[in-house]
């Protein structure tokens, strides 16, 4: 297949709407994360990438789960998290079981701790890993470096289908290695409009003089996207769903041949619900595979975190030992993301709902949709920023 997310009654309803509230809070957290990672990378980069705000997220904020004092408050402000680990927690638990997929895509999300095994993390924090965060706690001995990265290894490549491999190798531990947090996701979807399996090669310009041929998706009868072409931005988006209503994924393009850096610099914007429009659309989009690795100590530091990464001032005491018993050595990243004829197949690891019209399509004029100049794109589950990037050049991996 092919693949390119009353008194008793009263109370009840009470605990059901802080439940909403306190997920729609980490939502809209994570969402906001996904702009500020976004905005902090693209300064550094000339390349494509994909990152998941989501998958880092929720490796730091199982961590925050674990610190105290300035080192949960970076986090906390980093991930725009509320400042309360209650409140974050009660998110993250009413969330994470949402995210199991609906039998029309796949969906498979898990969390790992490795602690070191003469360093046993504290009954809380197991509990809070286990109950909130879904995670799963181990002890290994980092000391047998290369026995200890095949292990990780072998946990990242069965939990992304074997899409992320060689994730660390024996290098990536020392001595001073307590602990390591692996999330991964892995997320298979269908479009609800599949495009026809024969793509064409259309010319894409990378910029206003260099131009090349990519394989294309053109899809060869319009069918009813979500679209809105937004002034104040100078540019269109579209949204591209699914099959199951929960997953789909949103292209930002620049009205301009060469607007992307103006587009990139109100992503904030960009990611917000955007007012769509029921629209008659042919829409053509290029074929792209992006493979990104990235360390996200610098970028995270760039945004404020910097206590959970010294010695001197990480306090991870509610996780294991005590205040600099254990400090954050480096995050890293690797997203597979890849679309085409039949939808997307992503997969991560790190150490407003539009109705369908019911209108005909024949009775709505037709518009073209042409991604032939670099764009944005995004990927939502339920309203969820799971991964976000941007297509320079498609032929790029």
């Amino acid at each position: 297949m092919h693949a390119v997310v009353l008194i008793v009654v009263l109370f009840l309803t009470l605990v059901a709407n802080a439940d909403d509230l306190a997920l729609q809070e980490i939502v809209n957290a994570n969402n906001r994360f996904a702009s500020s990672l976004y905005k902090t990378i693209h300064l550094s980069s000339n390349r494509n990438f994909a990152i998941s705000p989501f998958s880092a997220g929720a490796a730091f904020a199982l961590i925050q789960s674990g610190c105290k004092g300035r080192t949960a408050d970076e986090i906390r402000t980093a991930l725009h998290l509320p400042n309360n680990k209650n409140a974050i927690e009660a998110g993250f638990k009413t969330l994470l079981p949402t995210l199991k997929g609906n039998g029309f895509y796949t969906f498979h999300f898990v969390t790992k701790v490795y602690g070191k095994k003469n360093l046993p993390f504290k009954k809380t924090f197991k509990t809070v890993a286990k109950q909130v965060y879904l995670a799963t706690t181990e002890s290994i001995d980092f000391s047998k470096r290369a026995k200890a990265a095949k292990t990780i290894n072998k946990w990242v490549e069965k939990n992304t289908k074997n899409k992320i491999k060689n994730m660390v190798s024996a290098s990536s531990f020392g001595s001073g290695t307590g602990m390591v947090v692996l999330n991964a996701f892995y997320l298979q979807a269908n479009w609800s409009n599949p495009f026809p399996p024969l793509s064409a090669r259309t010319l894409f310009y990378k910029n206003l003089d260099n131009e090349i041929f990519v394989d294309t998706l053109l899809q060869n009868e319009a069918h009813l996207y979500n679209l809105y072409e937004s002034v104040e931005l100078n540019a269109r988006f579209l949204e591209l769903p699914f099959q199951g209503g929960e997953v789909s994924m949103v292209i930002a393009l620049p009205n301009a041949k060469n607007g992307l850096g103006n587009l990139e610099n109100q992503i904030e914007k960009v990611l917000e619900p955007q007012p769509f429009v029921v629209e008659n659309v042919v829409v053509v989009v290029p074929k792209f595979k992006t493979e990104t690795r990235g360390y996200l100590k610098n970028i995270l530091q760039a945004m404020g975190v910097n206590a959970p990464f010294e010695k001197k001032t990480a306090d991870l005491s509610d996780a294991a030992g005590k205040k600099g018993s254990l400090f954050v050595n480096n995050v890293l990243q690797k997203v597979y993301f890849k679309v085409e004829e039949g939808g997307i197949d992503a997969a991560s690891s790190t150490a407003t709902n539009t109705e369908r019209s019911a209108s005909p399509a024949a009775f709505l004029p037709t518009k073209e949709f042409i991604a032939d100049h670099p764009f944005i794109y995004y990927v939502k589950v339920k309203d969820l920023i799971v991964c976000i990037g941007r297509v320079l050049d498609p032929t790029q991996q």
